[in-house]
């Protein structure tokens, strides 16, 4: 995905304002959409994100009525700390970023947990793999048709883990398969 200029960041007064700004960039409010739906549920508070990149989903979740959200990433190396800034001064639930890989086990749990990362089979199954147990109601995959020219796509891990999944905790919920894709898996654990 290519960075979005933001332009002069102080004319952004509140997180909504920002959120416009994605919606203007076309790779976003298909997805974003999504994510905000899911955030917006009343049984949904906290939020843990796997990949922060620019910060367009991270603005999408701070829209929402959500207490907390945790934002993983192994480096800011796409986020400037002006990004950053902005979106922590506009936005009211409290917001953490946690700079470790999303391979390394959380010891926090989150109602939905939003994986946007390295986009191959491999990574997913294993992100997939160490946190369902810390998704209390959802997991969102993003970028399920890639990697493009692999056959071997983010979808057939995510699918793999359905059909792994041995005491059918997880149900497919959503799934969108144009554009990037986009998948929701519902918890429907005891």
């Amino acid at each position: 995905m290519e960075r979005v200029n933001l332009g002069d960041l102080s004319q952004y007064k509140s997180i909504d304002d920002l959120h416009k700004k994605w919606d203007k960039h076309n790779t976003g409010r298909w997805y974003t959409d999504v994510l905000i739906e899911y955030a917006s549920l009343s049984d949904v508070n906290t939020i843990i994100e796997f990949g922060l990149f620019q910060g367009m989903s991270a603005v999408a979740f701070l829209t929402t009525n959500i207490k907390k959200l945790y934002s993983v990433d192994a480096t800011l190396q796409y986020s400037s700390k002006d990004e950053i800034n902005i979106i922590k001064n506009l936005s009211i639930p409290e917001w953490e970023i946690i700079i470790q890989s999303s391979l390394i086990p959380l010891n926090i749990e989150a109602d939905l947990i939003f994986l946007d990362t390295k986009h191959t089979y491999q990574q997913v199954s294993q992100e997939l793999d160490i946190h369902c147990n810390i998704a209390n109601k959802y997991i969102i995959i993003h970028d399920t048709n890639f990697p493009v020219k692999n056959s071997l796509k983010v979808k057939h891990a995510v699918f793999d883990f359905l059909k792994d999944n041995k005491n059918k905790v997880w149900e497919l919920d959503y799934y969108d398969s144009r554009r990037t894709g986009i998948m929701v898996l519902k918890n429907i654990g005891e």
